[in-house]
């Protein structure tokens, strides 16, 4: 009896592309050392319009959607670099299969490497961080009790816990709090490196992140994403072993676009 009470007073929460078309506005901010022309300290903002497009489901039911870019900006330290939507066009579109509570199952992005690297922009997570921003639990959710999910970004994982906090007929607000830990070798243009015999440092990265997700229950899509990380490393000379420390603050904003 306990537990179907429980079961009552849970809120399921889905996902609704079915059929639609939907744009997105996708913001990040850096702030700190970014692995940017040979890695340097400076601010770099990215502005990246997404188009994203229901599909059919899947043969098991599963829903899928299509996303594409359709506008790209990047401005380091006041400069417009030259990368637009021309530059990553060969990338996209690609199409994620996801089950209705935001859990990507599959997404066919290419594995190759975008032509500007930086946290965040890879082309197989865009769903991850923009439309399907939060890994709903099958069971629902109720308003103070925290729910938390995995997602694999790169070789590491990104752990999360969302909070509840209003649940109505039109929406879910939610806060957001996110961590992750990982390692890598770089070489002296600060490079990540596949080889080790290139490596000239060991990078050991912890990030710590928190922000806000408004979810629009009667349309069924992420209204709104607003977070703010810090990741601070400690680099290890490999030859000298002489530890210094990296710090890189990030912003990411999504925002559904009306029309």
């Amino acid at each position: 009896m306990i537990s179907l009470i429980a079961a009552l007073v849970l809120t399921p929460v889905s996902y609704n592309l079915d059929g639609k078309t939907v744009n997105y506005e996708l913001g990040l901010g850096f702030d700190g050392f970014v692995p940017v022309l040979g890695g340097n300290i400076a601010k770099v903002d990215v502005t990246v319009g997404i188009v994203v497009k229901g599909q059919s489901p899947d043969a098991d039911g599963n829903p899928k959607a299509t996303s594409d870019v359709s506008s790209l900006k990047v401005v380091y330290n006041d400069a417009v670099l030259p990368f637009n939507e021309d530059n990553v066009r060969k990338y996209f579109p690609n199409t994620a299969t996801f089950n209705p509570q935001g859990k990507v199952l599959k997404n066919d992005a290419p594995q190759i490497d975008l032509p500007i690297q930086l946290p965040g922009l890879d082309v197989k997570r865009f769903p991850d961080i923009t439309f399907l921003a939060v890994e709903f639990p099958p069971e629902g959710i109720e308003v103070g009790k925290a729910f938390s999910y995995t997602r694999t970004f790169g070789s590491s994982e990104v752990a999360y816990t969302a909070t509840p906090t209003v649940i109505n007929d039109g929406e879910v607000d939610l806060d957001l709090h996110m961590s992750q830990a990982y390692n890598n070798q770089e070489d002296e243009a600060h490079n990540i490196v596949k080889d080790e015999k290139d490596a000239v440092a060991s990078v050991a990265t912890k990030v710590d992140g928190k922000g806000a997700v408004v979810f629009d229950r009667k349309i069924g899509l992420i209204r709104s994403v607003d977070l703010a990380a810090t990741a601070d490393s400690i680099v290890t000379d490999l030859k000298t072993k002489v530890e210094t420390t990296r710090n890189l603050k990030t912003t990411l904003r999504v925002k559904l676009k009306a029309g």
